[in-house]
């Protein structure tokens, strides 16, 4: 590791890539940029403003008594290239146009400088605007004044990250005493400890396995605990077949095969309580199959076309039967909430609020769609049983085949959203990364580690406050559940 930290980055061993309409067209991968190169990063966080209030102590005097903090500014720089004899020039499109793009800066060493997947780091940056235009000049007076003509454009970044090549472990070995894990969920928010423990918002963890057993980490997977669900009542039940589970605001919600939901406590749960679980009928027809959340809402799918909404009161509402009567196999809520779910035949539908739910125009496939991802109201990626991979930009009008693995024949089980440019998918006993939003895909890890052996994955997490962590639950070889961390 020493070796490791001791190696400094490079500018010579950097390049930059763009894309010029961010990552919201269907397959449309990076643009390799050449001759171009990129200034220092500058940003700052404005001075703290104190409160203060008259000293109880001395007249003509003032304590202070708390503080607000300045408030971060967005990163600038400056980028700069030759300009082209013949070809027109993209900074000035770039400016003129007045819309965000998004930009990655890859440095390399034993790697391909222009090919995108190939990289020791990258540096993102989302909703780029660029500010101001300029040149050298564009005449030569005099053979001294003779030079290539560069170009420059000055920008600002609305946000900046980092990603790395992920190193990937098991978690401990007394999860695999359960059976197969087929949900996990990173439960957690930043904080400093002013309300809870201080976290790095990617510390709480939980999973449940298919026979009903909940494992979780309250310290980002150095130790963990387990307990059955159970709802407490005389001789407690446990759920039938678990099928998916997901935080939804201060509750795990679990669902089974039943057509039952059962919640439990997270703060209950992180505590080490092994709390009881509230056993609800949803009154769904047939089997339940897949759960997603965001802070306002969940949404549940199951056999015979049912939707269920949940909300934050409890309250269970059948809204979905009756748009179509085929089995519904999987949901994702978008970061702006656009619904989107997926059945068999190939059925995709979507909703903006959960109420209004419409049948996409056109099929990506024959097969049942296993997993769905909703990156916005337009844009969205779907797998098929078949390991079939789609991307549609106009809400399911038309679909783009994507490759994501060469001979993929497993069902995709799962695709999560890290970030906008970040995405993982699950199918067989793999799991894929994408760094440019679903246009292309690596299989993990992206370097010399290895991936443990498992004997299938199932489902996939991620961390909003970083996209280099990744939680896979699945099953070991011998059918024993298997959490797999990458950090």
């Amino acid at each position: 590791m020493a070796n490791r930290l001791s190696t400094p980055a490079r500018n010579d061993f950097s390049r930059l890539f763009i894309f010029r309409d961010g990552i919201f067209k269907a397959g449309v991968p990076a643009e390799y940029l050449n001759c171009v190169g990129m200034d220092g990063l500058s940003q700052d966080r404005g001075d703290v403003t104190p409160v203060e209030c008259p000293s109880p102590y001395e007249y003509g005097a003032f304590i202070e008594v708390g503080q607000i903090p300045g408030e971060l500014s967005r990163m600038t720089t400056t980028v700069t290239g030759q300009m082209s004899q013949y070809e027109a020039d993209i900074f000035y499109d770039l400016f003129i146009r007045n819309c965000p793009f998004d930009m990655h800066l890859h440095f390399g060493s034993c790697t391909a400088p222009d090919a995108f997947n190939q990289f020791d780091k990258i540096m993102v940056f989302e909703n780029v605007q660029a500010s101001s235009f300029s040149t050298d000049p564009l005449v030569a007076l005099a053979s001294g004044d003779r030079a290539v003509i560069t170009n420059s454009m000055d920008i600002s970044i609305g946000k900046y990250y980092t990603v790395l090549n992920t190193k990937y472990t098991v978690a401990a070995s007394t999860l695999t005493t359960n059976g197969a894990l087929v949900a996990v969920s990173v439960c957690d928010q930043r904080s400093c400890g002013e309300c809870n423990d201080p976290s790095n918002g990617c510390e709480k963890i939980i999973a449940v396995s298919d026979d009903g057993y909940v494992v979780y980490s309250r310290d980002g997977g150095s130790n963990w605990a387990t307990f059955l669900i159970t709802d407490g009542a005389g001789t407690p039940a446990s759920p039938a077949v678990v099928v998916g589970a997901t935080c939804y605001g201060s509750s795990y919600v679990v669902v089974d095969s039943n057509g039952d939901i059962w919640l439990g406590t997270l703060a209950d749960i992180f505590n080490g309580d092994d709390p009881d679980f509230l056993m609800v009928d949803s009154g769904a027809a047939g089997t339940l199959t897949d759960i997603d959340a965001t802070r306002g809402l969940a949404v549940i799918v199951g056999s015979g076309g049912t939707i269920i909404t949940l909300t934050s009161t409890q309250t269970f509402t059948a809204v979905g039967t009756g748009v179509t009567a085929v089995a519904l196999s999987s949901v994702h809520i978008g970061p702006d909430e656009t619904i989107v779910v997926g059945g068999a035949t190939g059925t995709v539908l979507y909703s903006t609020d959960g109420d209004l739910w419409y049948v996409a125009q056109t099929a990506p496939s024959a097969n049942t769609i296993t997993a769905v991802l909703a990156k916005s109201d337009r844009n969205w990626i779907v797998g098929d049983s078949a390991g079939g991979l789609f991307a549609t930009d106009d809400a399911g009008r038309s679909w783009v085949a994507v490759s994501y693995a060469l001979g993929a024949s497993d069902a995709v089980n799962d695709i999560e959203l890290s970030s906008t440019h970040v995405i993982y998918l699950v199918a067989g006993e793999a799991l894929y990364r994408s760094l440019d939003g679903g246009a292309s895909w690596i299989t993990e890890p992206n370097s010399q580690l290895s991936f443990p052996t498992n004997g299938g994955l199932n489902n996939v997490a991620t961390c909003t406050f970083d996209p280099n962590t990744v939680v896979v639950a699945g099953e070991s070889s011998g059918g024993a559940g298997i959490l797999v961390f990458g950090t």
